[in-house]
């Protein structure tokens, strides 16, 4: 269960410029050790996946919630299917589900020669392997919103399209797609890990809100209630669609709006907390 704080946001504050730091100050709280993750689906039916991981890491059998063994040095092998389990090298009688988690902080994991940060999740279904990449939710939105957002934008656009795709990623955690995964990666645009700049816009942007979500309750109801939100209008099952669209919202911010009126006019009767 996601651990929430429910927090008030000032509803004309500008999220980027001088007011920044006090408006994080208001908002300090103990860190939550258990930091919201999404699970992705990366792959599915294949017949076989090259998995390789460098470093040191740990196997884990997630149906059972075992510990399988701590490994010190990497290994490349082909994963796949046998009758009584997995095969990666070495069999794993009885054993249709393997975790693969980092145990060092440069270990790697590369599945068909993509990297993956967090952990992946190997899954034996009816003799042909899908693959989950389970990471936290910031670092998702990091690797994925480069992939869709490109062009440039005012700053208080890129802060109210990190707050939705935030929104939508929390969202997606909480209502699964499946027992196994919350969302697709190739709906989603997500390609795995990729290098970030961590001085450019968007992932200012992040960081600057991070960790904020639009409700459809506010502060009295104590709860958080994310849902499914999209700026693409035209995007099939997009749940909750913006009104406004990105051109519109970058005139408001020319004309001195901050993300928070964006959002307003974007999905109006929200509110703006913090989930931890």
């Amino acid at each position: 269960m996601m651990k929430r704080i429910l927090l008030f946001l000032l509803a004309f504050t500008p999220l980027f410029g001088t007011a920044q730091a006090d408006i994080r100050g208001m908002w300090s709280s103990q860190p939550s050790t258990d930091l919201p993750t999404i699970k992705v689906l990366v792959l599915h039916d294949q017949p076989s996946v090259n998995l390789e991981v460098k470093g040191k890491y740990i196997l884990r059998d997630p149906h059972r919630n075992k510990h399988i063994s701590t490994r010190l040095v990497g290994k490349a092998q082909v994963m796949q299917s046998i009758s009584d389990g997995l095969k990666w090298g070495e069999e794993f009688p009885g054993v249709h589900q393997l975790e693969i988690v980092p145990d060092a902080p440069d270990a790697q994991i590369l599945v068909n020669n993509v990297e993956y940060k967090g952990k992946v999740q190997i899954y034996d279904i009816g003799r042909s392997i899908s693959v989950v990449n389970e990471l936290p939710v910031e670092e998702y939105l990091s690797y994925q919103l480069p992939e869709q957002y490109q062009q440039e934008m005012p700053d208080e656009v890129l802060a109210a399209l990190t707050i939705t795709a935030r929104t939508n990623a929390f969202y997606q955690a909480e209502h699964p797609k499946s027992k196994f995964w919350s969302v697709d990666a190739i709906q989603a645009g997500y390609k795995g890990y990729v290098a970030i700049n961590p001085g450019s816009s968007l992932q200012k942007a992040l960081k600057n809100t991070r960790n904020m979500v639009m409700s459809q309750t506010g502060a009295y109801e104590k709860v958080i209630t994310p849902f499914a939100a999209n700026w693409d209008r035209g995007a099939a099952n997009a749940g909750r669609s913006s009104l406004i669209s990105i051109a519109e919202a970058s005139e408001m911010a020319k004309q001195g709006a901050h993300a928070a009126n964006i959002l307003e006019k974007a999905f109006p009767r929200t509110t703006i907390q913090l989930m931890q």
